[in-house]
């Protein structure tokens, strides 16, 4: 799979991997799994490393697969996810991510992943 995921107990947050290409069904996918796994949604803290895929899918494309696959999932669950970039269309996508997502998710995007994870540590579903 293009796209992984681990737990980060002690931590307390996911950790998601993303290489090589990525289309929009690897996203639909991976979500159908993540979003199904009630650990993952017990945490509902995410620390997104996409610095080694090339995202092959448009923000109409990820848009859909928002309202399709991860709104009904997620039933109304807020989520937390430091976003780590390298490039200018990793951080279109994830911008684009961050808007459609604002309804339901607090979210930062980064260039490096220890910038990402302190974010992260300090965030907590019940600060506002």
């Amino acid at each position: 799979m293009p796209i992984t995921y681990e737990m980060v107990p002690i931590e307390g947050f996911i950790r998601e991997t993303w290489r090589g290409d990525i289309e929009i069904r690897h996203l639909r996918e991976h979500w159908e799994r993540m979003l199904r796994d009630s650990s993952c949604v017990a945490i509902a803290k995410t620390l997104v490393d996409l610095r080694h895929a090339t995202l092959l899918f448009s923000e109409q494309e990820l848009h859909a697969a928002m309202q399709e696959v991860g709104l009904p999932l997620l039933q109304h669950r807020a989520w937390i996810s430091a976003i780590v970039v390298r490039r200018s269309s990793q951080l279109r996508i994830a911008s684009r991510y961050q808007g459609f997502a604002a309804m339901f998710s607090r979210d930062s995007i980064f260039s490096q992943v220890d910038e990402a994870e302190r974010w992260l540590l300090n965030q907590d579903h019940r600060s506002p």
